[in-house]
């Protein structure tokens, strides 16, 4: 399903707003989904939207990637409908239920296994982190967020500013603004910090009183300043871990 909904479908429910995402109830489903008002800005560039929509219509048969539903507008809002995650981002999700090694590593699994599915369709993500992970009522991974993805042979007009959300996990080139095309060893490397994250369970990076030009610099020197303190991380894993920040 990819057309526009009828708002007569969805029921909101009383459950918080995690957010800018709401929780409806979509009844010809009869089950929850996530609406998400889109901005302003994505309404005045219906170019940039219609990218993002038609990469969700792509992908969307993969079960490591949110499933998109559609387009719906309510009280002249207009939302885009995707399914409801109900343990919110990965971070979130960590904190709160604290996962064996070997959910965590289930978890590592499905992502991976997405972001392969992005890659058959020549898709980069562009901004992998656990911000862009949602966890579903099952404990599954599910990558979001595709505002910043594009085609492999899809030029960005935009540069990508590092800030404290993503500079965590941007790979050197892409901080130093070098000339070379964001590739797959950028999104390997993106991959590589967020396995560090799972297997530590906390943000790269996280000491307090680090700027985002601190976190660039020690990323620049050289992200194997990484430590790992947890026992059960299998050696294997730190290993992938060393690996994705060692493809350049």
């Amino acid at each position: 399903m990819n057309a526009n909904l009828s708002p007569d479908n969805f029921i909101i429910e009383e459950a918080p707003i995690r957010g800018k995402v709401q929780k409806w109830h979509y009844k010809p489903f009869g089950k929850d989904v996530a609406l998400k008002e889109l901005l302003e800005s994505q309404k005045n560039q219906p170019n940039k939207l219609e990218l993002q929509i038609g990469i969700l219509k792509t992908i969307n048969e993969s079960r490591d990637i949110i499933q998109y539903f559609g387009l719906v507008t309510i009280n002249s809002k207009q939302f885009l409908v995707t399914e409801w995650a109900e343990y919110g981002t990965l971070r979130e999700y960590y904190e709160t239920k604290n996962p064996d090694i070997t959910i965590r590593a289930r978890l590592a699994l499905e992502i991976a296994r997405g972001l392969n599915y992005l890659e058959e369709y020549e898709i980069f993500h562009h901004d992998v982190r656990s911000a862009n992970v949602l966890v579903d009522c099952f404990e599954h991974a599910k990558i979001t967020n595709f505002g910043l993805s594009r085609n492999y042979y899809v030029a960005i007009s935009e540069s990508i500013e590092a800030s404290m959300e993503n500079v965590r996990y941007m790979a050197p080139e892409m901080i130093n603004k070098t000339t070379i095309r964001y590739n797959s060893k950028c999104e390997v490397f993106s991959f590589g910090m967020l396995l560090w994250e799972l297997a530590e369970q906390k943000l790269p990076f996280s000491e307090s009183g680090l700027t985002v030009l601190a976190i660039s610099q020690l990323i620049l020197d050289g992200a194997m300043n990484l430590k790992f303190s947890s026992y059960d991380v299998p050696k294997k894993w730190k290993k992938l871990v060393l690996k994705g920040k060692l493809v350049f």
